[in-house]
């Protein structure tokens, strides 16, 4: 077989298997802008933040570096904000099963969550706005039938945002309930519908229904995206468990907090997480002729939501765990309102707690009285109270955190239990289809590799063949019978 024809085939196994991989990717749900911070919604998809430190993290806003003061599961309160399609191409039965999904979904809420719900058809209507009971939203619920003619799509969009503007600085999830987009009642273009979503920030998903047509299905996915949202098609009988797949996917996200941005309009954002991956968004800033009062409620609102611990990581060169906050608070210099105990439940003494604010980051240094030892310690946060006139109480925290102080060299790795505010939240990122394509492509590149060096060391040692001798003639027998040999006789002794 011909050399290059037996290397060009190994290599080109290599790479197929080396396709096969699943690449893993970082979806950025929603960015929200509040200057001078900003809040990114990002998504794991494969990769895993659980390792990745804050101090690992750079952004830069339209080529302008701006600081990173924290990073961390997210834990906040979500506003869900659900829009109905009760129009006649909806079947009844499947409209049935997303509303009692809607409502298992509502008896489930945290106690930091919320629900409205809008129905659109031959007009809009806000059936829940928030602040209802589940037995109200139920009762709201309970009536609704598909049986409308018309299809007011671009409506309900701009229902929807003009809730979320209403709510202040929580974060806010949109789920469409439709079989695609309906442009009957578009007063303005889908590009200019897109921009306004993008401005107030909240992210599209939906649960589409499984009988659409496939063009219908992909031009509402495409129209997702824009917004950071995601389409998922669900039968009669599989609305609840596709409705939980979303709620799990939104449940796994991280929020990084930037501070020190400022602009006008939209700018682009550049986001680098350590060695993990790098991601490319746009951060929309509010209009700055906006009025005092708006400004004012805004504040308001803002002053109102208690503070939180962003993040916690230990800082070996300086025996201190650093806590950052949400906004400012008091209490943070006091180690009566922080336990740091190893996994044995012994609290360690703790020395010193210092409080700082700096470039719109407010953190905490908890120092120990002595150097612990390495390993998976349990920080709890509570105590402290918001510095503003308001007062609210912190949100108490408490979380899994490594500390290490000295490693040697035969160190057994360490997997860190996810914090107790997110524990259900976290899933697993091992896909044994991944174990066992990195095997094929290691496997596949081990044999290009020999084949080539065995061809290689064949073609080298291998012998020429050596020249054939010409055959000899026999000397011919002199005619007298004697063998033709001839003497020479000398004198010599």
């Amino acid at each position: 077989m011909n050399f290059r024809r037996i290397l060009s085939a190994a290599l080109l196994l290599a790479l197929l298997a080396a396709l096969a991989l699943p690449a893993a990717a970082v979806a950025v749900e929603q960015v929200q802008a509040d200057p001078p911070d900003v809040s990114v919604y990002i998504y794991e998809d494969g990769t895993d933040f659980s390792t990745l430190a804050t101090s690992d993290i750079s952004a830069a806003l339209d080529g302008r570096s701006v600081a990173v003061r924290g990073f961390s599961p997210s834990s906040e309160g979500i506003f869900y904000i659900f829009m109905l399609d009760i129009s006649g191409s909806i079947p009844q039965s499947y409209f049935d099963a997303a509303r009692q999904a809607i409502l298992a979904m509502r008896a489930q809420l945290r106690a930091q969550d919320r629900l409205a719900v809008i129905t659109f058809g031959n007009k809009v209507a806000t059936l829940l706005s928030g602040g209802e009971t589940a037995d109200q939203a139920k009762q709201a619920l309970a009536p609704l039938k598909c049986s409308d003619s018309y299809t007011a799509f671009y409506s309900a969009m701009n229902a929807a945002v003009d809730l979320v503007l209403k709510t202040g600085d929580m974060r806010c999830v949109a789920v469409v309930v439709s079989d695609g987009i309906s442009t009957a009642d578009a007063d303005m273009s889908q590009a200019d519908l897109e921009k306004k979503l993008r401005q107030s920030g909240v992210a599209v998903n939906a649960l589409c229904i499984d009988t659409a047509k496939s063009a219908d299905v992909q031009s509402f996915r495409d129209f997702l995206h824009v917004s950071g949202g995601e389409l998922y098609l669900f039968s009669d009988k599989t609305a609840d468990k596709v409705l939980g797949d979303l709620l799990a996917r939104l449940n796994e996200g991280w929020v990084l907090q930037l501070t020190g941005a400022s602009g006008e309009g939209t700018l682009p954002l550049h986001l680098t997480l350590g060695s993990l991956a790098s991601v490319d968004t746009e951060v929309t800033f509010p209009a700055a002729a906006a009025s005092a009062a708006t400004t004012a409620a805004a504040e308001t609102t803002k002053a109102a939501v208690p503070p939180e611990v962003l993040s916690a990581e230990y800082l070996a060169g300086d025996n201190a765990v650093k806590i950052v906050f949400s906004k400012p608070v008091t209490g943070a210099d006091s180690t009566a309102n922080y336990t740091l105990s190893d996994s044995g439940g012994s609290a360690v003494p703790l020395g010193s707690a210092e409080y700082s604010e700096k470039d719109g980051a407010y953190f905490a240094l908890l120092r120990p009285s002595e150097i612990p030892a390495s390993g998976v310690y349990q920080l709890s946060v509570s105590g402290l109270a918001d510095a503003s006139d308001a007062g609210n109480a912190l949100t108490p925290y408490q979380s899994a955190l490594q500390l290490t102080t000295s490693v040697p060299e035969s160190a057994p790795q360490v997997t860190l239990p996810q914090p107790e505010q997110t524990q259900t939240a976290a899933a697993e990122k091992t896909s044994p289809l991944a174990d066992y394509a990195v095997l094929i492509v290691m496997g596949a590149v081990l044999l290009a590799v020999l084949l080539t060096v065995f061809l290689l060391l064949h073609r080298k040692h291998k012998k020429p063949a050596k020249p054939k001798e010409p055959k000899k003639k026999d000397p011919k027998k002199p005619k007298d019978g004697s063998s033709g040999a001839r003497f020479i006789f000398t004198d010599k002794p």
